[in-house]
């Protein structure tokens, strides 16, 4: 039954639907399981001092964290966290990355980051290069000398090519 919940919670962590920014109201302090708590901790990928911000929240209805079982299910979450699926999409959302993971899991963790990184940062350009084009393409309908329309007609081609280079992010769209 708690591994199901555990998986339960990591699918909803997982998906997103969880975002592990608010820490523990002080009605979740007095009722929490530990365990599971830091098994959400680790899925989300959150740092050590996650508890001590849950020991802060928890502090005003009197009650000390379980360290030593938000430990023991962080390193349970962590290992759900630590893949490269998961780099990745945290790579594609330019979350930076709090040094959670160790040995071959943070190796494949990072390669799937890296690559997320890069298919953000090209997404980036290729969007810049699209808005650059629309930007073309409306001054060359409002230019009124035949040397602005062919000026403005240069940019939006090499735009255009700009734009082919990255699409589908293949070879070339880092240029």
């Amino acid at each position: 039954m708690v591994t199901a919940m555990r998986l339960s919670a990591a699918a909803l962590i997982l998906t997103g639907v969880l975002t592990g920014c608010a820490t523990l109201s002080p009605e979740e302090c007095r009722v929490v399981d530990w365990s599971e708590q830091g098994f959400k901790d680790g899925a989300a990928g959150a740092s050590e001092g996650r508890l001590n911000a849950h020991a802060e929240a928890c502090a005003k209805a009197g009650v000390v964290p379980n360290a030593s079982a938000w430990s023991a299910g962080r390193a349970e979450g962590l290992r759900l966290y630590c893949v490269a699926e998961i780099g990745y999409r945290e790579g594609l959302a330019e979350r930076p990355y709090a040094r959670v993971c160790s040995g071959p899991a943070e190796a494949d963790f990072l390669a799937g980051y890296r690559t997320g990184e890069a298919e953000a940062y090209a997404r980036r350009r290729y969007q810049e290069a699209l808005d650059d084009l629309r930007r073309a393409e409306a001054a060359y309908s409002a230019a009124g000398s035949k040397e602005e329309r062919a000026r403005w007609g240069f940019e939006i081609r090499r735009l255009r090519a700009r734009l082919d280079r990255v699409d589908g992010f293949g070879p070339g769209w880092f240029w």
